[in-house]
């Protein structure tokens, strides 16, 4: 699927977002504070002055906290949504980045991780407060498949970010391996950060960028 082609669908579907309202670029999302950049964001997301969101198209009512950037992100539906609007943590950085093969992938680390340290053993990696453990179960892995390099292992190695057919759908799994304890994936293909910046298309990227800019 193209980037061309994913705008065309968002913007046929905007008139009828579940939630009554169309979306709109920063001026009109009047909760919304921070640095916005080229971005269409719900009129009812509200996020802090200590946020960045660049190059995202946000179609749900998004409570986004402090030290939160998010770049590149799609999120016009999200399944079981049952609230009035969806919070993310504070001290977030998550980016979706499409891959080769048109397919998607988004990480997702705390504010304050230091993602290159390097760890001897499982037990002390932790991610958004969870064991490598209970993460493996979370995407049906078993532990020692979560790094390719024993001897290198990291937060920028560890390989739990699902790849996905739509960005859509990418930036939902991995916002659910964090906020959800029951969330169970069963996913074909899972990639560290560093796989996604070798595998990235950046051509797709551009073009993405470029189309939220002319309508922005």
């Amino acid at each position: 699927m193209q980037y061309d082609s994913i705008l065309n669908f968002l913007f046929r579907i905007l008139p009828a977002l579940p939630h009554g309202d169309t979306l709109h670029h920063q001026p009109s999302a009047p909760d919304v504070h921070g640095c916005v950049i080229h971005s269409f964001i719900h009129p009812k997301c509200r996020s802090s002055k200590r946020s960045l969101l660049e190059y995202c198209c946000i179609g749900i009512p998004m409570h986004i906290g402090e030290n939160t950037i998010l770049s590149n992100i799609t999120l016009v539906t999200y399944s079981d949504f049952n609230q009035n609007i969806l919070h993310l943590p504070s001290n977030l950085i998550m980016q979706t980045i499409p891959l080769n093969d048109e397919l998607f992938a988004t990480f997702a680390f705390d504010f304050h991780d230091n993602m290159k340290i390097t760890y001897n053993t499982n037990d002390k990696i932790l991610y958004f407060g969870q064991t490598l453990s209970t993460i493996a179960k979370k995407i049906h892995r078993h532990i020692d498949d979560l790094f390719d390099d024993e001897n290198n292992k990291s937060l920028w190695t560890l390989k739990i970010f699902p790849v996905t057919k739509n960005p859509n759908e990418s930036f939902e799994k991995t916002l659910k391996l964090i906020l959800l304890n029951d969330f169970i994936m069963f996913e074909k293909q899972y990639v560290s950060i560093q796989e996604i910046l070798k595998q990235r298309d950046i051509s797709l990227t551009i073009q993405y960028r470029s189309n939220l800019i002319n309508c922005t």
